[in-house]
């Protein structure tokens, strides 16, 4: 479980189908996988009425890469967001599962959606640079 020293928390264990995945380099010169995540334990209701799975980016880097690979599987880790502005200067957002541990989940195994935030409320949001990408 991730903790940072305001002492909150993000945890996440999710069941997903993995697709499209792909082999990056990171700013250190590491390799490490990305790959599309449909979450099987939630839905959702579209425009059109009919229910659907979210889809999020999966981040997997260490040990939880060699594991990355396409299918059904459980993730544990933690949530991110990241948010900038597209060609055409509109906002865009996107949420992140940065995966600790990707292990193989049998196709008839109960979809797991579990997770873990602390977050402050009654405080007006302010902006902070991330140290690691230094993105907002």
């Amino acid at each position: 479980m991730t903790q940072n020293n305001n002492g909150f928390n993000n945890f996440v264990v999710l069941s997903a189908e993995l697709s499209a995945i792909a082999v990056k380099d990171a700013s250190n010169g590491k390799k490490y996988k990305t790959a599309n995540a449909t979450l099987l334990g939630i839905t959702y209701k579209g425009e059109d009425g009919l229910a659907y799975h979210p889809t999020v980016t999966l981040l997997a880097f260490n040990g939880a890469k060699q594991h990355c690979k396409p299918g059904r599987v459980k993730i544990m880790g933690q949530l991110s967001y990241s948010e900038w502005k597209n060609d055409q200067d509109e906002k865009v957002g996107q949420v992140k599962v940065i995966a600790n541990f990707i292990e193989s989940e049998k196709e008839d195994a109960k979809p797991k959606a579990y997770v873990k935030l602390t977050l402050r409320i009654g405080k007006d949001a302010e902006s902070r640079m991330s140290p690691n990408t230094g993105l907002p």
